[in-house]
């Protein structure tokens, strides 16, 4: 282990654009982010919005989800943050099903409008 790299895992380089979203808004909006390196344990992104260290998200890469904690954030640029997860979860999600794993994230969370109640409304 080298001193300048004292990481545990080998980061691999990615410039893949992908979804997140912040795990205690349940459904809420996605994220775009971009993913910039990931590593067995960890990863980073840029994203257009400060997150909080301990925020937990989950992101959506293709048919992957990754269930993840901030755990540091900085202003690179005008409106642009770089942020590092610490990996908790990952496991394959269809992109199409993703909104239950949002709800699990968050047990409190309201449960997503069914196709029902929304021609109702």
């Amino acid at each position: 282990m080298d001193i300048v790299n004292r990481r545990k895992e080998c980061r691999f380089p990615t410039d893949e654009i992908a979804e997140m979203r912040l795990a205690r808004l349940g459904y809420g909006k996605n994220i775009e982010i971009r993913v910039c390196d990931i590593s067995k344990t960890g990863l980073r992104i840029q994203v257009k919005s400060q997150i909080s260290e301990g925020c937990k998200v989950a992101i959506q890469m293709g048919d992957v989800l990754v269930s993840a904690e901030a755990c540091r954030c900085r202003q690179i640029g005008p409106d642009l943050f770089e942020v590092g997860f610490r990996i908790s979860e990952v496991k394959t999600q269809p992109r199409e099903k993703s909104w239950f794993s949002w709800r699990s994230l968050s047990p409190n969370a309201p449960t997503a409008p069914t196709q029902r109640s929304i021609e109702a409304a």
